[in-house]
């Protein structure tokens, strides 16, 4: 979720060039963060913002060089063809929550208000606080979507593994992503408390 983790090539792809609103942008990131902060309280989405970061960010397809077909945090997951994939089942019910703030924040892009939402809930859930850097730029139509079939199947650690590893993430970061889908299936009340307990386990057991 955080860009400084992404390929250098990722990091190339997909970037919207600085420009002179950069103060604006900074201004309407933080509102969205704050948003975020309260749509988290009053829902406890927690797990569906953080699965929906990581369906839209994961994938990206490292032996692919073009921008968009690469795939990756583009935005991609508001589109109905996307929402349809049989891994992002449920998530059309994240991006009918996240609208309102992209309503109101225009200038956030999806892509970037994805992945800060995601880092969001994390964060709010008692994880780390990812550091993350902004200026992703979204796909404008759904023929620009992601072929099915990239992301793994729930509970299939070795794909899931694999997937992570062609990001080019330690193999230590699949914790926070495990933790995603474990969240996922709990109790609203357990599902966005999370422990360093956990963050170890889960580490351990990759």
């Amino acid at each position: 979720m955080a860009a400084r983790l992404l390929p250098p090539v990722a990091q190339e792809l997909g970037r919207r060039p600085l420009s002179s609103a950069a103060g604006d942008a900074a201004a309407e990131l933080r509102g969205a963060r704050e948003d975020v902060k309260q749509l988290l309280k009053t829902t406890s989405c927690h797990p569906i913002l953080v699965r929906l970061g990581w369906h839209d960010a994961g994938t990206y397809d490292k032996n692919i060089a073009e921008w968009p077909k690469c795939g990756g945090a583009n935005g991609s997951l508001r589109f109905e063809i996307e929402l349809k994939h049989g891994a992002n089942a449920g998530l059309v019910n994240a991006s009918k929550l996240i609208q309102p703030i992209k309503d109101k924040f225009s200038g956030v892009t999806y892509a970037d208000l994805f992945q800060l939402a995601s880092a969001t809930a994390i964060e709010e859930a008692g994880g780390p606080k990812i550091p993350m850097i902004y200026g992703r730029i979204d796909i404008t139509a759904p023929e620009q979507c992601p072929p099915e079939g990239r992301l793994p199947v729930e509970n299939r650690w070795i794909r899931l593994k694999e997937t992570v590893l062609e990001l080019r993430f330690e193999i230590c970061q699949i914790t926070p992503i495990k933790l995603t889908i474990s969240m996922a299936s709990r109790p609203v009340a357990v599902a966005t408390e999370l422990k360093n307990m956990e963050f170890e386990y889960h580490c351990h057991m990759v």
